[in-house]
């Protein structure tokens, strides 16, 4: 199987950044997917780097865009990263994240009640989130 290092994960979502194949391919009706022929161009450049585990593959590729890191990204993720950076007061940086410290846990609790997609963000960052925010439709 293949093994995502933070490196490959980096790699691969610079890869995806620089082509922005997603928006030809949203504008075909794939949604949020890219095709084949990017992942299998992707595949070829991680295989290149490749330090352990098996081969990055087309079918590893798809499988890592569509889990989208560890932490299962999804569109209501950004919503909630967006909530956070735009609509809280509090501050956010991709390292850093919201920050919550506590005394901010009331304001938190009540902030999550409207975003429950902000959990993961709470005091943790992800630094594909810039990256993300243009490939992502």
């Amino acid at each position: 199987n293949a093994n995502w290092t933070p490196a490959d994960k980096t790699a691969f979502f610079e890869f995806l950044h620089e082509h922005k194949a997603l928006e030809v391919d949203a504008a075909a009706g794939n949604g949020n997917n890219f095709k084949v022929t990017t992942y299998e161009a992707a595949a070829a450049v991680l295989e290149a780097k490749r330090t352990k585990g098996g081969p990055k593959t087309a079918k590893s590729c798809s499988n890592k865009w569509n889990s989208v890191c560890d932490l299962g990204i999804t569109p209501d993720f950004f919503c909630a990263i967006q909530a956070i950076k735009n609509d809280s007061g509090w501050t956010w940086s991709d390292e850093c994240r919201a920050d919550i410290t506590p005394e901010l846990e009331d304001e938190w609790a009540t902030f999550f009640v409207a975003n429950k997609h902000a959990k993961p963000f709470k005091n943790c960052g992800w630094i594909h989130l810039e990256k993300m925010v243009d490939i992502m439709p």
